[in-house]
Order: C-alpha cells, then structure tokens, then sequence
C-alpha cells in the first residue's frame, strides 16, 4: 500500500506540473483557434484559418527563418569554438591557462544589460548593427565563455587513459579532439 500511494503521490505532482507548465501554452493555443465565438470551456468552431492567416498576411515565415538561421548559427560557432578552446584549457600545457581561464569565468559574472550600451556603440562604428551577421556575433560573443566553460569540464571528465593510449596510436591533438573527445 505503501508503494502505491507513493506512486498516486509522484503521479499527482507530475501532472500538476504539466497542468501548470502547459497549461497557459494549450490555452493560448485553443485561442488562437478560435474565430471568434467562445463557450466558455474554448472555441465552439476551431479553425485553422488564424494559422494560415499568420502566414499569409505578415512575415511570420521570414522572421521565423531568421531566428532558426541565427540560433543554428550561433550553436555551431559556440561548439566549434567552445570545443577548441575548451580542449586547450582541459588538456594543453601552456602559461598562463588558469588565468585565461580566470578571466573567461569573470566575464560570466557581467550581466548582459552592463554590456549592451558599449556594445551597441562598438557595433555602431563597425557597422554591424541592424545586420544579421552582427547579431550572430553578438549571440556568439555573450554565449562563448559558458560554451568554454562547459566544453573544459566535459573534456576534464575522460579519462586520461584513452589520450594516452591515443597518443601511443599515434594520435595527434586535432585527431584526439575530434574522435576521442567529441
């Protein structure tokens, strides 16, 4: 009896947490459904025609592209930057690392509204701002000391075993990187 009532128990907790997490989402969704005429438990003629109109009557398309384009482009330069540095910091021998590595983790600790003014003004006398490519920079600037961050702590966590035995095949750096860690 037990097991059950704490099954009944984490059962209740999960759903009340869907209910609560999705719960505004579905209901948003179940208006944006509607066409108009509502019953109070949601739209008595559900229609699609919102969507479409979505669609066809404004850019959503082009400003949902943009932000997919910009969001995998972002991704991806954090990864391979991320990764290249990370790596160096994990396993590289080279002075100063702790300290560079310092001042990566110092810059998390900015909060981004201190930094949006300077940046702006940065980005103003090179002309990027009111560019895609300027706000890719600017996603992957603000993202790179976690992806750092992160891609060394991965990296710290293999064992050093599986370099050396590596290194004993004949592995170089780049090949270690790219087939052991990652």
């Amino acid at each position: 009896t037990r097991d059950a009532a704490g099954g009944v128990g984490e059962a209740t907790i999960v759903g009340n947490s869907k209910i609560t997490a999705t719960g505004p989402v579905e209901i948003d969704g179940m208006r944006f459904l509607n066409n108009g005429t509502t019953t109070g438990g949601g739209p008595s003629n559900p229609t699609l025609q919102n969507y479409v109109d979505l669609f066809s009557e404004t850019k959503f398309g082009r400003y949902l592209a943009n932000s997919a384009i910009l969001a995998l482009g972002g991704a991806a330069t954090n990864l391979c930057f991320g990764a290249l540095a990370g790596y160096a910091f994990a396993r590289l021998a080279f002075r100063g690392r702790q300290s560079i590595f310092s001042v990566f983790l110092a810059s998390m600790m900015v909060p981004y509204q201190a930094l949006l003014v300077p940046l702006y003004l940065m980005f103003a006398k090179l002309g990027l701002t009111a560019s895609h490519f300027g706000l890719a920079v600017l996603h992957t600037v603000l993202q790179l000391p976690f992806s750092i961050y992160l891609m060394r702590n991965a990296f710290e966590a293999i064992p050093r075993e599986l370099e050396e035995a590596a290194r004993v095949d004949g592995a170089s750096s780049p090949f270690m990187l790219r087939r052991v860690f990652m």
